[in-house]
């Protein structure tokens, strides 16, 4: 019960700084140290993914397909980089600052900020930026904004079986695919 206590403080003292400076980043750091701290975000390479009763597979993502991704990202028009860095922000600050969002077990439900609204109405030229921020796993939210503005369904992925952070990977494998195929790079 004291462990309870002690990891609920925590967690409400770590919320109520990220809260003030909007790192939703930093946030979500925090309580990777305090739930693993053998393990930082940066040190795990991959993802184990359980599907169905006992199999396992390990996804990671390639060096070219990281590559891919920081290449199409770098191509982005800076004042969109800039407007959607600028939003972005808005929105983990709005998230934070949302009981009921850091509350909510669905990330889902972060689309309905109006901050979320904003970042949408940039369309597909986000799309770059997007997949950058969902190298880092740990950024999963941003499969939420990823399907709000990729009009193509058959790139989601809706695997029920895995986590958020490993959808994150699956994600950007396919949207490279997807990239590499249209543009036969």
């Amino acid at each position: 019960m004291k462990l309870r206590l002690l990891l609920f403080i925590f967690v409400l003292s770590s919320f109520s700084v990220s809260a003030q400076t909007g790192d939703f980043a930093a946030f979500l750091s925090g309580m990777k140290e305090v739930l693993t701290p053998d393990a930082s975000v940066d040190t795990i390479k991959a993802q184990q993914i359980q599907r169905g009763p006992g199999v396992k597979e390990t996804e990671v993502l390639t060096t070219a397909e990281k590559d891919f991704v920081l290449m199409r990202s770098r191509k982005v028009d800076a004042t969109i980089r800039a407007r959607f860095d600028k939003r972005l922000k808005a929105w983990d600050k709005a998230i934070l600052s949302n009981m009921r969002m850091m509350m909510s077990s669905s990330t889902y439900a972060y689309a309905e900020l109006p901050e979320f609204e904003l970042l949408q109405k940039m369309g597909k030229p986000i799309l770059p930026l997007v997949m950058e921020k969902l190298l880092d796993s740990t950024n999963f939210r941003m499969i939420v904004l990823y399907e709000a503005v990729q009009p193509d369904t058959t790139l989601w992925v809706r695997d029920i079986f895995v986590s958020e952070q490993a959808r994150s990977v699956k994600v950007v494998k396919r949207w490279v695919a997807s990239q590499k195929r249209i543009h036969s790079y």
